[in-house]
């Protein structure tokens, strides 16, 4: 999921910022130290070390995820994903035996990931030579300020797998992005972060080309005002416009707002038969969706993006009958499509995890692979293991098949839309939008 700060509290955050950690772990006790040279983290916002290989662990691996808070669900279910690789690989990556903590980037005053708490996770990371890889973040948020300390890391830069972060500007430059990025997330000049979810660019893209197939000739933007949110709306802009697709006006919402009566207002005067919602449902979305839906009624189509795609029971309960005919995107391939492809797996998780399996599950599954096989593959050490990760192909894994760009983009493209058809989310489409509808020129 990509999520961003304004861009005032961005800058000050990236220079480095502090934090005070009560304990927050939802996984166990904390550790501090492991004989032999092996050293745990000792941040109250992380869990115990897992370990049942034999002997002892030679590295660390962390994953920085949100445990509380509105993400919770997604975050603790993703963890548990990430154990469960480990045993099956019985916490071996070739000859390297590793040990595993999961740690929280989220807190109860921010209701969830807090870019304050991923800068503190960032900097114990780097500095504890233990570890050698990160999974996570969850969202675009944390990233912005855990990939610096990361990137300046001794003996590094230390190389950190997402498996759900879509934000263009973490990876590069032009439509979508903020100004100095994505540079000033790698202080070194060295690239060490690779995601697994498709970029925002081609969700924009793929939404705008669910507009035409929904017949829109005239779409609204609405956008929460963040870089999120103005970077995809401007995305959905650029391929709406090569579409043919008019814009018949924008405006951005106030989290703070009681009411969204003049919002519902400027979008029924401009006569759009669309309305493209570019933002966070935490950012009180699901009351501007609600008035969206109740003030146009069903004649005009709603669309939002993976910033509104949280548990489907949660999002149910929080629209309620207006969620009905509403489309949501998420990058990658739709969940029955995955499960089909391993079905034993999804089996195992669901064993796992005691839930559900979704698609952020199953990128967290792929993210332990891929750093795993890094680590399998390197010298030991951190700079190794970040080379190896820019050298990721994927046949038929759970995600599918896929590369890395040199960026650190995934190849895959695919975007599934769901649609809340009789108060159930429904596969609608898997939208791959052609090139031409998302790079310039």
């Amino acid at each position: 999921m990509s999520r961003a700060a304004p861009l005032a509290v961005l800058v000050a955050l990236v220079a480095g910022a502090t934090a005070c950690n009560e304990d927050e772990s939802r996984d166990g006790r904390r550790e501090s130290s492991t004989p032999s040279g092996f050293r745990a983290l000792s941040l109250s916002s992380c869990s115990r070390v897992f370990y049942e290989g034999e002997g002892r662990p030679r590295h660390l691996v962390v994953s920085d995820l949100p445990l509380q808070g509105a993400p919770r669900i997604a975050g603790v279910s993703m963890s548990k994903a990430i154990r469960l690789v480990l045993a099956e690989r019985r916490f071996r990556a070739g000859r390297y035996a590793i040990g595993y903590q999961s740690c929280d980037d989220a807190t109860a005053q921010a209701d969830g990931t807090d870019p304050k708490r991923c800068a503190v996770n960032g900097r114990a990371y780097a500095a504890n030579r233990s570890v050698i890889g990160v999974i996570g973040p969850f969202e675009s948020l944390c990233a912005l300020t855990l990939l610096p300390p990361l990137n300046r890391a001794p003996d590094g830069p230390l190389g950190i797998v997402s498996p759900t972060t879509t934000y263009v500007g973490l990876t590069r430059s032009g439509p979508g992005s903020s100004p100095g990025e994505p540079e000033k997330y790698y202080p070194t000049g060295k690239r060490n972060f690779i995601r697994l979810r498709a970029t925002d660019d081609l969700q924009g893209a793929a939404n705008a080309l669910l507009a035409r197939r929904l017949g829109i000739e005239r779409a609204y933007l609405v956008d929460d005002g963040e870089p999120y949110g103005e970077g995809l709306a401007t995305n959905f802009r650029r391929s709406a416009e090569r579409l043919g697709i008019a814009i018949a006006g924008a405006a951005a919402w106030d989290p703070n707002a009681p009411r969204y009566t003049d919002v519902v207002g400027e979008v029924r005067r401009s006569k759009a038969d669309g309305v493209f919602v570019s933002g966070l449902m935490d950012l009180n979305g699901d009351q501007l969706l609600r008035e969206l839906r109740g003030g146009l009624g069903a004649g005009v189509d709603v669309m939002t993006p993976d910033g509104f795609y949280v548990d489907p029971s949660e999002f149910l309960r929080k629209i309620g009958s207006r969620a009905e005919g509403v489309t949501i995107s998420l990058p990658g391939l739709p969940t029955d499509r995955l499960e089909a492809s391993s079905p034993e797996l999804f089996e195992r998780l669901r064993e796992r995890i005691g839930r559900q399996v979704d698609g952020d599950v199953v990128a967290a599954v792929q993210a332990a692979e891929v750093l795993l096989d890094a680590i399998a593959t390197s010298d030991g050490t951190r700079a190794s293991v970040t080379r190896n990760l820019f050298k990721t192909r994927v046949r038929d894994g759970p995600l599918g098949s896929f590369s890395i760009s040199p960026e650190g983009d995934t190849t895959a493209g695919a975007v599934t839309i769901y649609r809340v058809e009789r108060g159930e989310f429904r596969t609608f489409a898997v939208i791959t939008p052609p090139d031409r509808l998302v790079t310039d020129g």
